[in-house]
Formats: C-alpha cells, sequence, structure tokens
C-alpha cells in the first residue's frame, strides 16, 4: 500500500470518527484531549476536497424538501480550489468555457472546525471542514441554486502548497 493509499484510508476512518482523537496516556495515567487548530488563514495555498469516497444526495423544492436516496458520487473525485489571497478567498473558473466563475470562501467557525463556501452565479455551496491534523481533515457539504438542494457526506480534504 502506498502512503498515499494509507493517508487516504486515514482520512475516510477520521472522517467516520469525526475527527475525534486523543493525545497519549500522561504519566498519572490519564489522557487529555489533542489541541488541534484549524488556520485563520489560508492565504498562498489551494484546498483539495476529496469525493472518492463521498455520498451525495439531491432534493427538490417541497414542504419539506424532497431527498432522492444517499449515492456514491462517480462523476468527479477531486475538486480544487484556487489559490486564496490574504482576504481568504479567491475566484476561479469552474468549467473551461465558464464566463461567470465562482468564489471561493475561506472562514474559521472554531478550534477545529472552518467553512468554506462555495458562491456561484446562482448556487451557494458551504463545505463544514473538521480538521484532524494542522492540513487534513473531513467535510461534509450543504448547497441549494434555483429550487434544488444537495448534500454530500464523507469527503476529506487537505491544504496543499501550489
Amino acid at each position: 500500500m502506498t502512503t498515499k493509499h494509507i493517508l487516504t484510508a486515514l482520512l475516510v476512518a477520521a472522517a467516520a470518527t469525526s475527527c475525534t482523537t486523543t493525545a497519549p496516556k500522561t504519566t498519572s495515567g490519564t489522557r487529555q484531549p489533542r489541541v488541534l487548530e484549524s488556520p485563520d488563514s489560508v492565504a498562498g495555498q489551494k484546498i483539495e476536497l476529496d469525493f472518492r469516497f463521498a455520498k451525495h444526495r439531491e432534493g427538490y423544492d417541497g414542504q419539506p424538501i424532497q431527498w432522492e436516496a444517499w449515492q456514491r458520487i462517480t462523476d468527479k473525485t477531486v475538486e480544487t480550489t484556487g489559490v486564496f489571497g490574504t482576504n481568504n478567498e479567491c475566484d476561479t473558473k469552474r468549467f473551461p468555457g465558464d464566463d461567470e466563475g465562482a468564489k471561493w470562501i475561506y472562514k474559521k467557525t472554531g478550534e477545529a472546525t472552518a467553512e468554506l463556501t462555495l458562491e456561484g452565479w446562482e448556487s451557494i455551496t458551504t463545505y463544514k471542514l473538521d480538521f484532524c491534523t494542522q492540513t487534513l481533515g473531513a467535510a461534509e457539504s450543504s448547497g441549494a441554486g434555483e429550487g434544488m438542494f444537495w448534500q454530500s457526506k464523507d469527503i476529506t480534504f487537505k491544504l496543499v502548497q501550489p
């Protein structure tokens, strides 16, 4: 098994346990929680979202929303943001010929959590990031646009240097 496959397996396991970890036992035999910290800034980095083990569902307008069954994602494996600026935002074109593009926005929300928002022309998707290490973690997303709704879970992510 390659390092990449081992890392992917670890991230999937982490996603299943929401990245809860504990530090080794102290000399008194008690465990202290590990302090993980999501970065305040991702300036100069990209965020790579890995959907290889993710599940997705769509819903349609209704009271309540009419959700389809969860299914494996088969039409994409990895999506990478553009390089973030000092304002924790980056603009990117999602598809060849896309004139409008999209804006990615990163925001720290807690000690080991953050939100990554993708604002499109007529849609928005928000990824809830749960950091397992300083650069790796698990995510889930929800979004809406033009009367449709979507959710994904079991996504892994990593911060990468361009």
